[in-house]
């Protein structure tokens, strides 16, 4: 244990010993902490014994208050369940075309780093798709798994929510562009580099990401972002 001035008290500090803000003499041999014992507003290290200064001004506020860390960072231990730590965004600008029946990557793909294992990942995922005649379908991928699939529940049900259909005074799907949206929270449970990635297929005609089917201009971004939550 480390005494300022190292000087060892004889007997046990109480709060009784503390007079506005500095250890009465008498408890310190008669050497107490003088201004010269003060190095721009932390007690210098030799005299504390240690390798980090203390600085005065966080020994009268409260720790606990956000608003007194003057620098530095809360360690993640610190953090409540469901905090945000880190985010990644990835953004697909470019234009992408399949005419399989098996998912295919989009080139939406975006990789975090959780740093614990029992943290979350929340997924957000939303692609810009059309097709000529048929239906194209996305599904989301952590790695070489298979994590939220639109066409995880029976086709028509899926061709309802998410094939690319006419509108309105459309003469067909050609002219139409959709964007399925998906929101997956994931336990990846691990702290290793962990890729994300969207893929699609189509279940007839042709498929696109980012484009129109009618011609080969681009209609749209595609975006994936990834949020690590505290546990």
């Amino acid at each position: 244990m480390s005494y300022l001035g190292k000087v060892k008290p004889t007997v046990a500090l109480t709060s009784d010993d503390i007079t506005d803000g500095a250890v009465v003499e008498a408890k310190i041999g008669g050497n107490a902490v003088t201004s010269a014992k003060i190095n721009d507003g932390a007690i210098v290290n030799a005299d504390l014994n240690t390798s980090a200064a203390i600085a005065l001004s966080k020994l009268a506020t409260d720790p606990s208050n956000a608003s007194n860390l003057s620098s530095g960072t809360v360690p993640t231990a610190r953090l409540g369940s469901g905090t945000v730590l880190q985010v990644i965004n990835s953004v697909l600008t470019t234009a992408a075309t399949t005419t399989s029946t098996s998912y295919v990557d989009t080139g939406l793909t975006a990789t975090i780093t959780p740093s614990s294992a029992s943290n979350k990942v929340l997924v957000l995922c939303n692609v810009m798709a059309s097709n000529v005649a048929g239906s194209t379908f996305v599904n989301i991928l952590r790695d070489a798994t298979t994590i939220i699939s639109q066409t995880a529940g029976s086709t028509m049900d899926t061709n309802n929510a998410w094939a690319t259909g006419g509108g309105a005074n459309w003469t067909g799907k050609d002219r139409v562009m959709t964007n399925p949206s998906m929101v997956y929270l994931d336990s990846p449970s691990s702290t290793s580099a962990t890729v994300y990635k969207a893929q699609f297929l189509v279940d007839s005609s042709t498929g696109y990401i980012n484009r129109w089917a009618l011609s080969n201009a681009l209609g749209g971004v595609s975006t994936l972002c990834l949020m690590e939550i505290a546990a």
